[in-house]
């Protein structure tokens, strides 16, 4: 909301669609993103992994999602795994809220796999956290 706000307000980016639906999906990418943070907590052994294992999976997301390149540039390989970040729905999401005022009627594709990641991962963090004392 801050990052919005500022850039309606202060750089005078128009914000095209409904807030509101955004703000709605906005959620649904941060549980996401939390989902794949606990997971990747469960996993690692101690702080310094999970720092490391974040590092690397916020870079790869970065990278094969479509925010510095198209993805319509990349190899088939390289564009499969991207579809294992949650941040490759969210920027047509994003893109296509802010920017051109698409109503959720044609992001249907990208809502419902963002939810099914979103689910997913959620449920993988869910089984894989085994209480343990250290």
């Amino acid at each position: 909301v801050t990052i919005v706000g500022l850039a309606v307000y202060w750089f005078k980016v128009p914000f095209q669609g409904n807030f509101w639906s955004f703000l709605w999906l906005s959620f649904m990418y941060v549980f996401s993103g939390l989902g794949l943070g606990l997971l990747i907590s469960i996993l690692a052994r101690n702080q310094k992994q999970a720092q490391q294992m974040l590092i690397t999976m916020m870079l790869l997301g970065v990278v094969l999602g479509g925010f510095i390149f198209p993805r319509y540039a990349m190899p088939p390989v390289l564009r499969w795994a991207g579809n294992l970040f949650p941040l490759t729905y969210f920027i047509p999401i994003a893109r296509g809220i802010v920017t051109k005022g698409v109503s959720i009627d044609f992001l249907w594709g990208q809502v419902v796999a963002l939810l099914v990641h979103t689910l997913i991962i959620v449920l993988a963090a869910i089984r894989a956290f085994k209480p343990r004392l250290e």
